[in-house]
């Protein structure tokens, strides 16, 4: 989504910017730090608002202000973000190419007009020139992609209804009495001609959930799950332990005079959901 700071929504010195649920640091890479946009902790914002930043197309919505900065449709800045996150997850596993298991880039149907509807406001000229670029822009970042996944060797799938079949026709206001049938049918029709690609993706995807799902840290990354010690005076009682074994390490080296019971009865109290 685009960052307008404290600007007027149709400044040009717009810049794109990532909300994460990740901390990211920066690259530890020299030279590399130029592919990392706001570099920091976690955001903790509300995933609303976040939805409301990036599908703020002019004239249809407005932008959004989150901790004193202004955000409007990412679109305008990064159509089509492929590359960009190809970048953020290549730099924060050490630019190691083998990081990927897979990447898959969804588009919303492949166009060559101007999806938004046209006012006669002078303030909104840069945005309709800005526009008709998108469409071309979009392809031009799937090629790009194309291109380094063929020279890497990575399994790289770009899912995007093509132009000729009219999904990308239609206006981001069009509701007719049939909107919603024609673009599951288009939509499905399309599906129809790629099953093997479907599939092969949903097999990896399968694959890569099970091989996370075997890993002691399964419970936190799926549910949230995480530990502490209930222990009264323990000094640790704050601490949040990612993983079960890690409070039962805690037990076994700082309260070796509890229990097993009693260790049984403190790890089921101990069990926090965030």
């Amino acid at each position: 989504m685009l960052d307008q700071g404290t600007k007027t929504a149709d400044n040009e010195a717009s810049s794109e910017y990532i909300f994460r649920s990740y901390d990211h640091w920066g690259s530890a890479s020299e030279g590399n730090s130029v592919f990392i946009r706001n570099p920091g902790p976690a955001h903790s914002i509300p995933i609303w608002q976040i939805a409301r930043a990036t599908t703020a197309a002019p004239t249809y919505f407005e932008t959004i202000d989150i901790s004193n900065r202004r955000f409007g449709d990412g679109g305008f800045g990064m159509n089509n973000p492929t590359y960009e996150m190809f970048m953020e997850v290549l730099d924060m596993n050490g630019f190691d190419p083998n990081c990927f298991k897979m990447i898959v880039s969804i588009g919303t149907g492949a166009s060559k007009i101007l999806r938004w509807r046209e006012g006669v406001w002078a303030k909104y000229k840069a945005i309709w020139k800005a526009a008709k670029k998108m469409a071309s822009d979009s392809e031009k970042e799937h090629v790009r992609m194309k291109g380094i996944a063929k020279s890497w060797y990575l399994p790289y799938h770009r899912l995007n209804v093509p132009v000729e079949v009219g999904l990308g026709k239609m206006k981001l206001d069009e509701y007719k009495a049939d909107t919603f049938d024609r673009i599951e049918k288009i939509t499905d029709d399309y599906c129809n001609t790629i099953t093997d690609e479907l599939e092969k993706i949903a097999r990896v995807l399968v694959e890569h959930r099970l091989a996370k799902s075997r890993s002691d840290l399964w419970p936190l990354v799926a549910t949230g799950t995480q530990y502490r010690c209930t222990v009264q005076r323990c000094r640790r009682q704050q601490q949040l332990l990612q993983r079960k074994r890690d409070l039962q390490d805690h037990f076994v080296h700082a309260h070796k005079d509890i229990a097993a019971s009693k260790v049984a009865e403190f790890m089921e109290n101990g069990v926090v959901y965030l």
